[in-house]
């Protein structure tokens, strides 16, 4: 069965159906048959452990862990990947053994009840919750986070119930045996780098904190900060000519005639040192020049944390990121909620490369022009 769009997925989920959630489209990918926790039943509980053969999982959002005092398991600075698995829980008078699919659906319902109390659970028991890290997919990108994500755009509950498919041998399945079980099973499928670009399509992940006039040595400026969701520094927009200017309402006013743009991820050695590993410092220096000679543009400079003291020496060193998020399209899905936020509409991109620009149309982007900073 081919992949599904993430508002297929959403449909099925609404609908009380499950699918198929996979880290990524590479052969060695794995996958968990999901559901939205708010459409649990006894039904789908016995599919997946019959069927799927995984350990069942529930995802909750950090806060509701919080509120029902719902502590990690064990926290161990030797493994800093461990899973959030927090203490296993019961519902309060159950009345079948709390094993059993019954059950356990009925102590998952328990848990998501806006109304539910630390106290109306029991410790230890036999549903194994994890708590989801605040922010989804755009924070952490793991299927606990991608199922409690698909269920909040489901307009449901922001919890999902997780099993990991096996095989007969008890193996987890790879991409082309989950395509197999999928067929088998009329299940969708999507992965987390799916609704990594949804989300960044379409939802506002940032907000706008101040701006001040900035003299450069290129020109007079002004510097727009922004807070994203994802990062607790701000990332940067150099802007002249009107760019990102609010009317007597505080609302941006739009430009929608083409203007000329940037976007560069944050250079340490490149913008400050100088360092020759690069070009980032040279690209931005040209990237202001030639704003300057148009009278009107805007350069983003976005923030990044480099894990290891050589990536900060050098930033174009391979990156701890997860192969789920790909740093262009994630950063430039961040690159794009700034232009929007600044008015812009058709851009003239200042850029060397040739890659290709991914969903800024979700934005209300295009780009009509290529311009070489060389």
């Amino acid at each position: 069965m081919p992949f599904a769009s993430v508002p297929e997925i959403l449909k099925e989920l609404r609908r009380g159906g499950t699918a198929l959630l996979l880290d990524h489209r590479e052969p060695d990918s794995l996958g968990d048959i999901i559901c939205a926790a708010e459409k649990v039943s006894a039904k789908t509980l016995n599919f997946m452990a019959s069927e799927a053969r995984g350990l069942i999982r529930l995802s909750l959002p950090a806060k509701l862990c919080e509120d029902l005092q719902l502590e990690i398991q064990a926290r161990n600075p030797d493994f800093p990947l461990q899973k959030a698995f927090t203490v296993s829980i019961d519902a309060r008078g159950l009345l079948h053994p709390g094993i059993s699919v019954k059950s356990r659906a009925k102590t998952i319902l328990t848990a998501i009840d806006t109304e539910c109390k630390a106290s109306d659970l029991v410790r230890p028991g036999h549903v194994l919750p994890l708590r989801a890290r605040t922010g989804g997919v755009l924070i952490r990108a793991g299927k606990t986070e991608g199922s409690m994500d698909l269920a909040r755009l489901a307009g449901m509950c922001p919890a999902g119930v997780m099993c990991e498919v096996l095989d007969t041998k008890g193996e987890q399945m790879r991409l082309n045996q989950l395509k197999r079980f999928s067929s088998k099973h009329n299940l969708k499928m999507c992965t987390i780098a799916d609704i990594i670009e949804f989300r960044l399509s379409h939802e506002e992940i940032i907000e706008r904190l101040e701006d001040v006039e900035m003299p450069t040595d290129y020109g007079n400026f002004r510097l727009i900060a922004f807070r994203s969701m994802q990062d607790p520094e701000p990332h940067i927009a150099l802007c002249k000519g009107g760019v990102g200017d609010l009317d007597r309402f505080g609302r941006v006013i739009p430009r929608p005639e083409p203007v000329l743009v940037r976007v560069q991820p944050e250079c340490l050695p490149g913008c400050v040192f100088g360092t020759q590993f690069c070009t980032c410092g040279k690209s931005l220096a040209k990237a202001q020049e030639r704003i300057e000679e148009e009278g009107k543009g805007a350069i983003v400079l976005l923030r990044r944390y480099p894990a290891r003291v050589e990536e900060m020496v050098h930033p174009h060193a391979t990156s701890s990121r997860s192969p789920a998020v790909p740093a262009d399209r994630r950063d430039f899905g961040l690159g794009s909620q700034i232009l929007h936020s600044l008015g812009l509409n058709q851009l003239r991109v200042l850029t060397n490369s040739r890659q290709k620009i991914f969903g800024i149309e979700g934005f209300g982007l295009s780009v009509v022009e290529r311009l070489s900073l060389r």
